[in-house]
Protein backbone atom coordinates (compact mmCIF):
# COMPACT_ATOMS: atom_id res chain seq x y z
CA UNK A 1 0.00 0.00 0.00
CA UNK A 2 3.07 2.65 0.88
CA UNK A 3 4.18 1.68 -2.53
CA UNK A 4 0.68 2.48 -3.97
CA UNK A 5 0.54 5.77 -2.02
CA UNK A 6 4.21 7.31 -3.80
CA UNK A 7 3.19 7.01 -7.34
CA UNK A 8 3.65 10.02 -8.77
CA UNK A 9 0.14 9.72 -10.80
CA UNK A 10 -1.18 12.06 -13.69
CA UNK A 11 -5.18 12.54 -13.91
CA UNK A 12 -7.02 14.26 -16.83
CA UNK A 13 -10.88 14.63 -17.88
CA UNK A 14 -12.26 16.38 -20.90
CA UNK A 15 -15.00 14.64 -21.15
CA UNK A 16 -17.62 17.77 -20.42
CA UNK A 17 -17.13 20.94 -20.97
CA UNK A 18 -14.30 21.69 -18.52
CA UNK A 19 -11.00 20.31 -18.48
CA UNK A 20 -8.81 19.02 -15.44
CA UNK A 21 -5.71 18.15 -14.86
CA UNK A 22 -4.06 17.24 -11.51
CA UNK A 23 -0.91 15.29 -10.20
CA UNK A 24 -1.45 13.07 -7.11
CA UNK A 25 1.47 11.50 -4.52
CA UNK A 26 1.48 10.32 -1.48
CA UNK A 27 -2.11 10.79 -1.10
CA UNK A 28 -1.58 14.58 -1.46
CA UNK A 29 -2.94 16.81 -4.54
CA UNK A 30 0.54 18.40 -5.88
CA UNK A 31 -1.76 20.54 -8.52
CA UNK A 32 -5.28 20.20 -10.11
CA UNK A 33 -6.33 22.40 -13.10
CA UNK A 34 -9.60 23.09 -13.86
CA UNK A 35 -10.66 25.28 -17.38
CA UNK A 36 -13.94 26.38 -18.45
CA UNK A 37 -14.25 25.00 -22.46
CA UNK A 38 -14.23 28.61 -24.74
CA UNK A 39 -14.40 27.05 -27.90
CA UNK A 40 -14.74 23.68 -30.00
CA UNK A 41 -11.19 22.81 -30.32
CA UNK A 42 -10.38 23.59 -26.65
CA UNK A 43 -9.38 19.75 -25.00
CA UNK A 44 -7.28 19.12 -28.40
CA UNK A 45 -5.37 22.23 -28.08
CA UNK A 46 -4.82 22.61 -24.49
CA UNK A 47 -4.38 19.25 -22.87
CA UNK A 48 -0.97 19.05 -23.81
CA UNK A 49 -0.16 22.57 -22.21
CA UNK A 50 -2.25 22.05 -19.21
CA UNK A 51 -0.20 18.60 -18.60
CA UNK A 52 3.01 20.79 -19.21
CA UNK A 53 1.96 23.88 -16.68
CA UNK A 54 1.12 21.20 -13.70
CA UNK A 55 4.35 19.15 -14.28
CA UNK A 56 6.26 22.40 -14.38
CA UNK A 57 3.90 23.96 -11.14
CA UNK A 58 5.69 21.11 -9.33
CA UNK A 59 9.26 20.31 -10.39
CA UNK A 60 8.23 16.96 -11.97
CA UNK A 61 9.00 15.27 -15.60
CA UNK A 62 6.59 13.14 -17.27
CA UNK A 63 9.30 10.39 -16.93
CA UNK A 64 8.38 10.63 -13.04
CA UNK A 65 4.97 9.51 -13.79
CA UNK A 66 4.16 5.94 -12.51
CA UNK A 67 0.37 5.54 -13.06
CA UNK A 68 -1.70 7.60 -16.22
CA UNK A 69 -5.25 7.89 -15.20
CA UNK A 70 -7.93 8.91 -17.42
CA UNK A 71 -11.50 9.32 -18.02
CA UNK A 72 -13.45 7.07 -20.61
CA UNK A 73 -16.64 8.81 -20.67
CA UNK A 74 -19.65 8.97 -21.12
CA UNK A 75 -19.61 12.80 -22.01
CA UNK A 76 -18.57 14.84 -25.33
CA UNK A 77 -17.58 12.26 -27.89
CA UNK A 78 -14.71 14.69 -28.92
CA UNK A 79 -13.58 15.49 -25.26
CA UNK A 80 -13.75 11.70 -24.59
CA UNK A 81 -11.60 10.78 -27.64
CA UNK A 82 -9.20 13.55 -26.60
CA UNK A 83 -8.61 12.39 -23.29
CA UNK A 84 -8.05 8.80 -23.81
CA UNK A 85 -5.90 9.05 -27.01
CA UNK A 86 -3.41 11.53 -25.17
CA UNK A 87 -3.26 9.17 -21.99
CA UNK A 88 -2.97 5.96 -24.27
CA UNK A 89 -0.20 7.69 -26.00
CA UNK A 90 2.18 9.08 -23.22
CA UNK A 91 1.63 5.58 -21.07
CA UNK A 92 2.79 3.78 -24.47
CA UNK A 93 5.44 6.02 -25.46
CA UNK A 94 6.88 5.76 -21.53
CA UNK A 95 6.24 2.25 -21.07
CA UNK A 96 4.15 3.14 -18.12
CA UNK A 97 0.49 1.48 -16.49
CA UNK A 98 -2.74 3.41 -17.05
CA UNK A 99 -5.95 3.26 -15.57
CA UNK A 100 -9.54 3.96 -17.11
CA UNK A 101 -12.59 5.43 -14.75
CA UNK A 102 -15.53 5.96 -15.37
CA UNK A 103 -16.84 10.29 -15.94
CA UNK A 104 -19.80 9.14 -13.86
CA UNK A 105 -18.00 7.29 -11.51
CA UNK A 106 -15.39 10.38 -10.69
CA UNK A 107 -18.44 12.64 -10.69
CA UNK A 108 -19.97 10.93 -8.18
CA UNK A 109 -16.46 10.37 -6.22
CA UNK A 110 -16.33 13.44 -4.08
CA UNK A 111 -19.73 12.61 -2.37
CA UNK A 112 -18.89 8.82 -1.49
CA UNK A 113 -19.07 7.97 2.16
CA UNK A 114 -21.75 10.42 3.48
CA UNK A 115 -24.02 7.76 4.17
CA UNK A 116 -26.21 8.71 1.21
CA UNK A 117 -26.81 7.12 -2.38
CA UNK A 118 -25.48 9.09 -5.48
CA UNK A 119 -26.76 9.97 -8.75
CA UNK A 120 -24.17 11.48 -11.21
CA UNK A 121 -25.70 13.05 -14.15
CA UNK A 122 -24.56 14.72 -17.44
CA UNK A 123 -26.22 16.35 -19.74
CA UNK A 124 -26.41 14.34 -22.96
CA UNK A 125 -28.66 16.71 -25.28
CA UNK A 126 -31.54 15.85 -27.11
CA UNK A 127 -33.38 15.42 -24.01
CA UNK A 128 -31.57 13.01 -22.17
CA UNK A 129 -28.65 12.42 -19.86
CA UNK A 130 -26.18 9.72 -19.07
CA UNK A 131 -26.69 8.90 -15.60
CA UNK A 132 -25.14 6.41 -13.11
CA UNK A 133 -26.25 5.53 -9.45
CA UNK A 134 -23.54 4.57 -6.81
CA UNK A 135 -24.20 3.59 -2.98
CA UNK A 136 -22.43 5.87 -0.38
CA UNK A 137 -19.76 2.68 -0.16
CA UNK A 138 -19.26 3.52 -4.46
CA UNK A 139 -20.97 0.26 -5.19
CA UNK A 140 -23.40 0.68 -8.81
CA UNK A 141 -26.77 0.60 -8.09
CA UNK A 142 -27.75 0.92 -11.96
CA UNK A 143 -25.20 0.36 -14.54
CA UNK A 144 -24.59 3.71 -16.65
CA UNK A 145 -27.40 4.51 -19.07
CA UNK A 146 -28.46 7.25 -21.30
CA UNK A 147 -31.81 7.92 -20.46
CA UNK A 148 -34.67 10.38 -20.62
CA UNK A 149 -34.49 11.51 -17.05
CA UNK A 150 -38.42 10.69 -16.37
CA UNK A 151 -37.59 7.01 -17.26
CA UNK A 152 -34.85 7.41 -15.28
CA UNK A 153 -37.15 8.45 -12.69
CA UNK A 154 -39.37 5.77 -12.89
CA UNK A 155 -36.47 3.18 -12.82
CA UNK A 156 -35.15 4.04 -9.73
CA UNK A 157 -38.58 4.06 -8.11
CA UNK A 158 -39.75 1.06 -9.53
CA UNK A 159 -36.52 -0.88 -7.78
CA UNK A 160 -37.01 1.71 -4.50
CA UNK A 161 -33.83 3.79 -4.67
CA UNK A 162 -34.27 7.26 -3.87
CA UNK A 163 -33.15 10.49 -1.82
CA UNK A 164 -29.79 10.68 -3.51
CA UNK A 165 -27.47 13.25 -3.54
CA UNK A 166 -27.54 14.54 -7.13
CA UNK A 167 -24.63 15.71 -9.27
CA UNK A 168 -23.66 16.98 -12.46
CA UNK A 169 -24.84 19.40 -14.99
CA UNK A 170 -27.84 16.95 -15.83
CA UNK A 171 -28.70 17.29 -12.51
CA UNK A 172 -28.92 21.02 -12.61
CA UNK A 173 -30.59 20.88 -15.79
CA UNK A 174 -33.37 18.44 -15.10
CA UNK A 175 -33.72 19.27 -11.32
CA UNK A 176 -37.19 19.93 -11.67
CA UNK A 177 -38.21 16.09 -12.57
CA UNK A 178 -35.72 14.35 -10.78
CA UNK A 179 -36.80 16.32 -7.51
CA UNK A 180 -39.16 12.86 -6.85
CA UNK A 181 -35.60 10.89 -6.41
CA UNK A 182 -32.91 13.37 -5.58
CA UNK A 183 -32.90 14.71 -1.88
CA UNK A 184 -30.21 17.34 -2.12
CA UNK A 185 -27.91 19.15 -4.39
CA UNK A 186 -25.00 20.07 -3.87
CA UNK A 187 -23.64 24.28 -4.55
CA UNK A 188 -22.68 24.70 -8.55
CA UNK A 189 -18.78 24.71 -8.24
CA UNK A 190 -19.35 20.87 -7.07
CA UNK A 191 -20.75 19.51 -9.85
CA UNK A 192 -17.23 19.67 -12.00
CA UNK A 193 -15.71 16.38 -12.56
CA UNK A 194 -12.30 16.82 -10.65
CA UNK A 195 -9.01 14.94 -12.06
CA UNK A 196 -7.97 14.12 -8.04
CA UNK A 197 -11.20 12.48 -7.70
CA UNK A 198 -10.45 10.69 -10.71
CA UNK A 199 -6.94 9.89 -9.75
CA UNK A 200 -7.59 8.63 -6.50
CA UNK A 201 -10.40 6.36 -7.97
CA UNK A 202 -7.67 5.38 -10.68
CA UNK A 203 -5.28 4.24 -7.54
CA UNK A 204 -7.89 1.68 -6.39
CA UNK A 205 -8.59 -0.05 -9.87
CA UNK A 206 -6.03 -2.55 -11.59
CA UNK A 207 -3.76 -1.11 -14.07
CA UNK A 208 -3.44 -1.92 -17.22
CA UNK A 209 -0.40 -1.96 -19.57
CA UNK A 210 -1.99 -3.01 -23.24
CA UNK A 211 -3.36 0.13 -24.38
CA UNK A 212 -5.90 -1.70 -26.35
CA UNK A 213 -7.52 -2.71 -23.18
CA UNK A 214 -8.75 1.01 -22.38
CA UNK A 215 -11.66 1.43 -24.46
CA UNK A 216 -14.45 4.73 -24.19
CA UNK A 217 -17.62 4.48 -22.52
CA UNK A 218 -20.06 6.44 -25.27
CA UNK A 219 -23.57 4.38 -24.19
CA UNK A 220 -24.54 6.38 -27.66
CA UNK A 221 -23.87 7.07 -30.91
CA UNK A 222 -22.50 10.26 -31.84
CA UNK A 223 -25.09 12.98 -33.38
CA UNK A 224 -23.27 12.98 -36.73
CA UNK A 225 -23.43 9.48 -36.90
CA UNK A 226 -27.39 9.01 -36.56
CA UNK A 227 -27.58 12.32 -38.47
CA UNK A 228 -25.86 10.21 -41.25
CA UNK A 229 -28.03 6.78 -40.42
CA UNK A 230 -31.03 8.97 -40.52
CA UNK A 231 -30.33 10.78 -44.18
CA UNK A 232 -29.48 7.10 -45.39
CA UNK A 233 -32.88 5.59 -44.31
CA UNK A 234 -34.76 8.25 -45.56
CA UNK A 235 -33.14 7.97 -49.02
CA UNK A 236 -33.78 3.68 -48.64
CA UNK A 237 -37.09 4.68 -48.29
CA UNK A 238 -37.21 7.23 -51.65
CA UNK A 239 -35.43 4.59 -53.66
Amino acid sequence: MGFQQEKLVLACDTSSAHSSVCLIQGGLVLVETCVTVTSRDHHSRHILSDIAYALKATGRDISEVSLFVASLGPGAFTGVRVTLSTIKGLAYALGKPFVGVSSLEALAGQFLGLGKPVLSALDARRGEIYAGAYSSDGEPLLDPCCVAPESLVRRCLEIGISRFIGVGEGVLKYQETLSQIVGSIPPAPMHRIRASVLGFLGLKKQAQQDVGALDAIYLRRPEAVEKLLARKGALKDAS
